[in-house]
């Protein structure tokens, strides 16, 4: 049986335990301290059954510097409608602590509806750890061990890889 849940990331939702749990599209990154990490962990432990497995996709560190993605744009149009997002990390602020200031920007706009149109700008701060940071986060939580760090979505390829564009951590609950 596959059941769906959508939780807040500091929160353990009152579930029987589960086999696998998953924070997808770097929203792990709005728990913005180790310690939110780590209590993170500790949730999603108490959620496992033993042997489950939780998974988290996650910026990959290398995005923080030059080289790095640290910009995304897309826009999706349905119809006559458009919706035009940019996403930004401002890696030029990172400040010692790994926090990233972050701006999304949305506008909505419709064909036939001049200066008409929706916008939405967020501002924010991510905590991205290096991998380093994120063992030492996993080590405050003995109820799991960190059994893959990959940089895709595909095994053969590791964090470590040239092509590697994500960081895909994989927790087992003991």
């Amino acid at each position: 049986t596959l059941t769906f849940v959508k939780a807040e990331l500091d929160q353990r939702p009152e579930l029987p335990p589960v086999d696998l749990s998953f924070v997808p599209l770097t929203s792990i990154h709005q728990l913005t301290t180790p310690e939110a990490m780590a209590a993170h962990l500790r949730n999603a432990a108490a959620l496992l059954s033993p042997g489950g497995v939780h998974v988290i996709e996650a910026t990959h560190p290398g995005d923080l510097g030059p080289n790095g993605v640290s910009r995304t744009e897309w826009t999706e149009v349905r119809g006559d409608k458009t919706v035009d997002a940019r996403f930004r990390m401002h890696f030029d602020r990172l400040t010692p602590a790994r926090i990233v200031p972050t701006t999304l920007e949305v506008v909505c706009s419709a064909k036939g509806s001049p200066g008409k149109s929706r916008s939405l700008v967020q501002q924010g701060e991510w905590f991205i750890p290096d991998l380093a940071g994120w063992k030492q986060i996993v080590s405050r939580v003995p109820e799991l061990e960190l059994t893959a760090v990959l940089g895709d979505f595909r095994v053969d390829v590791p964090f470590d890889h040239p092509s590697a564009w994500r960081l895909n951590l994989v927790l087992k609950r003991k």
